[in-house]
């Protein structure tokens, strides 16, 4: 019943990277192989696992902007005081069961615990299928900024806000 975040591995890569998004939203995301070979590559992200009562049900990559060099082109697409949700997806198989509000939730706890105000993302808002609605309703609003194709939203914590 509980959804836990794991580190990935060498011992469990593959195991999360043969997750599957559902087959109309296969446009709207890289594959698991791609991204977790890119998030190796990116020294300042870190990459978990989602597990659900000992399944394997996603995946999520972080980026702490204050680990992110001034010298970074990237640099100035990060909210400098936010934890940044640089993917995130379900599987295919374990959508449509509440996981990604609790998905959301802990990332949200473990952003706030590293002591960050708020988490940003991007997402697609053009192309059919988007995630663009189901963030507004977890309380995501746009900042008004495109990052590529994509539009960025943001949470911030409130104060009395507790991981």
């Amino acid at each position: 019943m509980t959804l836990i975040a794991v580190p990935i591995t060498p011992g469990n890569r593959k195991d999360f990277a043969d997750l599957r998004v559902k087959d109309d939203q296969e446009h709207l995301i890289a594959t698991n192989e791609y991204w977790l070979d890119q998030s190796a590559r990116v020294d300042v992200s870190e990459t978990f696992g989602l597990v659900k009562d000992g399944e394997n049900v996603g995946l999520f990559s972080l980026i702490d902007p204050r680990h992110v060099p001034d010298e970074d082109e990237d640099r100035d697409h990060l909210q400098t005081d936010c934890g940044y949700l640089w993917r995130i997806m379900l599987d295919g198989k374990a959508q449509g069961q509440g996981l990604g509000p609790q998905a959301l939730t802990l990332i949200e706890d473990y952003v706030r615990g590293a002591g960050l105000k708020g988490l940003s993302m991007t997402t697609m808002d053009t192309k059919a299928g988007n995630a663009l609605p189901f963030y507004l309703s977890q309380g995501y609003t746009p900042t008004g900024r495109r990052l590529g194709d994509e539009i960025e939203l943001i949470k911030r914590f409130s104060e009395g806000d507790h991981a």
